[in-house]
């Protein structure tokens, strides 16, 4: 639960889950708090916060401070970036027939 990438810990959340580990609830708490910090380096995806609050409720604990702090985030994912120069294209993406007159009313 102590590392920082939030595949391992959400492994080990869900690890801790399957197994009834109940006592590791203070790190589960711990390491929800640790992925919020600096998340799209920590916890691209949200897959390690996603699954620590799923072993949290599974385990039907009482931990309002770190369900409410996973409400209130908001994480936006970087997009990808799409190629746009010409010789990065496929060959036939610059094939497409082109027409620059108005669309007609009915379609």
């Amino acid at each position: 639960m102590a590392d920082r990438n939030g595949y391992l810990v959400g492994e080990a959340a869900a690890a801790a889950s399957r197994l009834g580990l109940r006592e590791l609830v203070p790190e589960l708490t711990v390491a929800s708090a640790r992925l919020l910090e600096d998340p799209l380096n920590n916890d691209k995806g949200c897959s390690g916060k996603n699954r620590i609050i799923e072993a949290l409720l599974a385990f039907d604990a009482h931990e309002p401070d770190t369900y409410l702090a996973g409400v209130r985030h908001v994480q936006l994912e970087p997009a990808r970036r799409r190629a746009t120069a010409r010789r990065d294209r496929a060959p036939h993406e610059g094939s497409a027939p082109r027409s620059d007159a108005p669309r007609s009313e009915g379609g």
